[in-house]
């Protein structure tokens, strides 16, 4: 069963309010390839593994983040996407999904610009945790 993910994002530039949060459907293919990616980090002892993902659905409105209980302070699980507002992927540029040995998250750039962007990291836990 597919989870979703509602993440907080964090952009290296302060004036810059493209977009503050996004959802991340966390399919069990998805979910497998991060486990994978987890396991080689850890089996070859390296910090992360970046490959290129286009998972996120963004939005420009942090203030959505507020209407969920967080899992985290940065990680909610959702049921479904936030209503009234309208995504905007058409900013996002070069997303990579980054996993490390206990957690993972996305990141990349503002498009046209050299504005550096990343999710929240998500511990490798939410994976295994029931659906409620």
């Amino acid at each position: 069963m597919n989870r979703m993910l509602l993440v907080k994002i964090d952009i290296e530039d302060d004036y810059d309010d493209s977009f503050g949060c996004a959802v991340i459907e966390v399919t069990p293919t998805l979910s497998l390839r991060i486990k994978q990616l987890s396991s080689v980090v850890h089996n070859l002892r390296v910090l992360y593994i970046k490959e290129f993902d286009n998972t996120p659905i963004f939005f420009n409105t942090p203030e959505q983040f507020l209407y969920y209980t967080p899992k985290t302070e940065e990680v909610a699980i959702i049921q479904r996407l936030p209503t009234g507002i309208t995504p905007v992927n058409n900013l996002a540029d070069c997303i990579t999904l980054c996993v490390c040995k206990d957690s993972f998250y996305w990141s990349g750039m503002i498009k046209n610009t050299n504005i550096h962007w990343e999710t929240c990291e998500i511990p490798m836990d939410i994976l295994s945790e029931e659906i409620v």
